[in-house]
């Protein structure tokens, strides 16, 4: 499948890269980074179901892999790599979706949180802590989340996210 990119994540792992603090010799010249992609599918291969061109489309790309990175106008990848973009989602924010919303993920399954248990979110009020607030809050039943920090509009939107926030020390409820 290919989509045309409209947008694509910078993360610590291309960062890392062009910062040489990540090795990219495995990758085959042209080493082109960039995991996380959203844009319109503008091909469907023939043994492809369930996709049409004009769908919105966000996906995780290996720059490792034969395929190459995010950081290109137009993405081939497996159809396994592609996910629909959630209704009315803006296409830069889906960008940004499929790597941090995997890692909240994997954080939120191995904390294993129980309705009505307290998680700490240390840097809630960034990206990938806004996934785990909104993921924990949203799937745990109601668990509070609390975020240390400094500025207020943090503290806003946190609260916005479903979380509580603490200031300094975490406290405990």
């Amino acid at each position: 499948m290919r989509i045309r990119v409209q947008a694509f994540a910078v993360n610590s792992t291309d960062t890392g890269v062009r910062a040489g603090q990540r090795d990219s010799s495995q990758a085959s010249p042209p080493y082109v980074p960039g995991m996380d992609a959203a844009g319109v599918i503008d091909e469907v291969g023939p043994d492809v179901s369930g996709w049409e061109v004009g769908d919105e489309v966000m996906a995780i790309a290996l720059p490792l892999s034969a395929h190459g990175g995010a950081y290109v106008e137009e993405l081939v990848a497996p159809v396994g790599s592609f996910t629909r973009i959630p209704w009315k989602t803006w296409i830069p924010l889906a960008s940004t979706m499929p790597m941090n919303g995997l890692t909240a993920l994997q954080i939120l399954s191995r904390a294993g949180l129980a309705p009505g248990q307290t998680l700490a979110v240390t840097g809630a009020a960034g990206l990938l802590g806004n996934y785990v607030v909104q993921l924990a809050v949203a799937g745990s039943g109601g668990a509070a989340c609390l975020a240390a920090g400094r500025r207020m509009s943090g503290s806003r939107r946190v609260a916005r996210w479903g979380g509580s926030w603490c200031r300094g020390e975490a406290t405990t409820t």
